[in-house]
């Protein structure tokens, strides 16, 4: 495919640029569709972007950077992590004239700002407390800054971090960070002419990043001002009921499909107590199925009560009466009189249907019959076929 020479208008410049003839091939031309499409797309998204109202809806809010030190304020402007650097001015006890008309050229009123001090113009005091103490550590601090410092609690920005927690000792390691209020006040004086909002005074160190900021603020609580862009919240508050409205569009149809899943549900759970029911009355035929299988097996098992007493009768000797005869859990009771009562053991356990014959008492004379009582015990093998 050819091209001839064309000219292409450029948003940026004005001008013109030459776009120089040149073959291109079907396939080509295809895998490069895609590219050019978020090429384009791309730019058109900057240049939207760049549009005062949707920067402010979807790009971040500004912050002032102010870095104090060694004779000089730096201040930097930052933009959705993005830097600006405004320049380095000599200190003048607040912002000096030079800073102050750049700044007001070039950073909005309302902007949050935060002074930014070196570690050498922090004091740093390691403290060990009650461990209770962290409910309320501001306070514990407040009342100990003239102990291990030359101020007073009101004379000074503090704030504090935890280092240790001893569980066992109950002790809190804490760092304290102090600085005084009186060489601070004027420049904090001077960003409240200015329109900004000092929202932190906190601590940076060698290899901070311009807008990299520490969790350390030494601004107390009721000193800590937030920006006051309420009508920026308000346009967002818009988007986000516009958003709202489009995802209700999405959200009924979704929620008609919920409803006749929850009608299903609901139609499954009327049915729900007939089916534990059902399982119910399975689950106690099951258990009566194993109780009489249980109950027919161990019949099985059991001996025949009038099988024992039959192997009993033939083999004791005529001349043995009984007078007890008891069959329980496989054991076999015998009481009675015999002219030969030592004998009977012999006989018994000559049988394969007893085992463990023994007498269960001593063998007593009894002088009526001239013979002897006797109780034996034994054990009882094999089933119903014994």
């Amino acid at each position: 495919m050819e091209r001839g020479g064309a000219f292409r208008a450029s948003r940026t410049g004005g001008g013109a640029e030459m776009i120089a003839d040149e073959k291109i091939s079907p396939a080509r031309l295809a895998a490069d569709v895609p590219r050019r499409f978020l090429r384009w797309w791309g730019r058109e998204l900057r240049f939207l972007l760049a549009y005062p109202p949707l920067s402010l809806l979807f790009g971040g809010e500004d912050r002032v950077i102010v870095d104090l030190g060694r004779g000089r304020v730096s201040i930097t402007k930052c933009h959705s992590g993005e830097d600006t650097r405004l320049g380095s001015f000599a200190m003048a006890g607040g912002l000096p004239p030079d800073a102050l008309a750049v700044m007001r050229g070039k950073v909005r009123r309302g902007t949050e700002a935060v002074i930014r001090l070196p570690r050498e113009q922090i004091l740093c005091r390691d403290l060990a407390l009650p461990l209770e103490a962290e409910s309320n550590l501001r306070e514990v601090l407040g009342f100990e800054m003239d102990r291990h410092t030359p101020y007073r609690a009101d004379q000074v920005y503090y704030d504090h971090s935890v280092l240790e927690r001893q569980q066992e000792e109950r002790k809190l390691r804490v760092q304290m960070l102090v600085a005084p209020q009186a060489p601070l006040a004027p420049m904090v004086r001077s960003l409240h002419g200015l329109g900004l909002v000092p929202s932190m005074i906190t601590v940076g160190d060698e290899g901070t990043g311009q807008c990299e900021v520490a969790t350390i603020n030494l601004l107390p609580e009721t000193s800590r001002e937030r920006t006051g862009r309420s009508w920026v919240r308000i346009h967002r508050g818009l988007l986000i009921v516009m958003l709202v409205m489009l995802g209700a569009v999405i959200v009924v149809p979704l929620q008609r499909q919920q409803a006749l899943i929850d009608e299903l549900e609901a139609r499954t759970e009327a049915l729900r107590p007939t089916v534990a029911s059902t399982q119910t009355m399975r689950q106690t035929i099951g258990d009566m199925r194993e109780e009489l299988d249980l109950f027919v097996e161990q019949k099985r098992q059991s001996p025949v009560v009038l099988n024992i007493v039959e192997e009993v009768s033939r083999l004791l000797p005529d001349d043995t009466w009984l007078v007890r005869f008891e069959l329980k859990d496989r054991r076999l009771h015998l009481q009675g009189i015999a002219a030969e009562a030592p004998a009977l053991i012999g006989l018994l356990e000559a049988s394969p249907v007893f085992t463990g014959v023994t007498f269960s008492s001593p063998v007593v004379r009894d002088p009526r019959y001239n013979r002897f009582q006797f109780n034996i015990e034994a054990g009882v093998v094999g089933g119903r076929g014994g």
